[in-house]
């Protein structure tokens, strides 16, 4: 890289502004606010979608593009949107883990109305994503070693370089807390709390087909006010019959007997309307929450683990006044399986 070249200075300065990721506690922060963006929806999803899908960046040199696997409206509101987006050299990494590890296939970047430091809507939009080293070490934990960390970060500073190529895009971090990687590694809320892998499992079924086509087929149906956000299977899966052109993402290892589903909870009375106010809106992008489907069982992971772990500036207080949200999570879930 010639350093006499301006653009090549910024780009640098860019790379060593996300390697320093943190606080002074040299932790990672779980979201960083993109860019705040003027216009109306539509556009400004063209606009991140077109950024993330780019293969030349603004240096005018060949950058690997992200693939876009889903995109939803949570709450079933218009004027909110979340696009989750992988690539193949992150799905492979992920994929040779094994286990759960497969979860951190899918980052999000998520949009919604900017307000004030009154609450008052400033007829902007707020682009933030959330930071995909945060749940890079929470979901890989001890799996994160020389041989692989180099290049997730490499991925996460490349989602980072996609974004700013939004008009007027800076960053900063969205929340005050932050966890460091050890930390991350080694989440759970509180010592009887659930980690990572403590999955509540929700049903063995026949054969792994079995358990795609009866899921896909809830969410197609809408049941319980739960929505179809994206659908994760391998290269060979084969179509459904009603199946709509970006319904199901073929990203995965051919021949694994993995799917991942992101499924929207727009049920007024139990869904994100009842939560989202509590936890806070600003991060958005921790959603859509996931199924899991691994061989013949499908799987969620706790939300006593995955609440406050992208709501880590929650309060105890705040968490009790979720306390039947797990269990209405689980059964909603559980209803799809059916």
């Amino acid at each position: 890289v010639s350093m006499h070249n301006p653009k090549n200075l910024v780009f640098i300065f860019l790379l060593l502004l996300f390697s320093a990721r943190a606080f002074a506690d040299g932790g990672l922060v779980a979201f960083y606010k993109v860019a705040v963006l003027s216009g109306n929806l539509n556009n400004i999803e063209k606009q991140i979608e077109n950024a993330l899908t780019a293969k030349v960046n603004k240096q005018g040199e060949k950058v690997e593009p992200f693939v876009i696997v889903g995109r939803y409206h949570p709450e079933r509101a218009e004027d909110k949107l979340v696009i989750s987006f992988t690539r193949s050299d992150l799905v492979q990494i992920v994929s040779q883990i094994g286990d759960y590890s497969v979860l951190a296939s899918v980052l999000k970047v998520a949009v919604r109305k900017e307000t004030d430091e009154n609450g008052n809507e400033t007829g902007n939009y707020e682009i933030s994503l959330l930071n995909p080293e945060y749940m890079f070490y929470a979901y890989l934990r001890d799996n994160i070693n020389s041989a692989n960390e180099a290049r997730l970060i490499a991925i996460s500073e490349d989602a980072k370089l996609a974004l700013y190529n939004l008009p007027q895009a800076f960053f900063f971090p969205l929340v005050t807390s932050s966890l460091t990687e050890n930390e991350l590694k080694n989440y759970r809320f509180m010592v009887r709390y659930p980690s990572f892998e403590d999955m509540v499992p929700l049903k063995t079924f026949s054969t792994f087909e079995q358990a795609v086509e009866t899921i896909y087929g809830n969410l197609k149906a809408r049941k319980n006010g739960a929505v179809h956000a994206y659908f994760l299977v391998p290269e060979d899966f084969p179509a459904f019959p009603n199946e709509k052109e970006g319904d199901i993402a073929r990203v995965l290892p051919a021949g694994a007997q993995t799917a991942i589903v992101g499924v929207g909870l727009v049920d007024q009375r139990v869904g994100e309307s009842k939560f989202l106010p509590i936890l806070g809106e600003e991060h958005l992008a921790a959603l859509p929450y996931e199924i899991l489907i691994k061989n013949t069982h499908a799987d969620m992971l706790n939300p006593r683990f995955r609440f406050p772990l992208f709501w880590s500036d929650i309060t105890m207080q705040e968490l009790r006044r979720l306390y039947k949200t797990p269990r209405d999570i689980e059964e909603i879930f559980k209803s799809l399986m059916q």
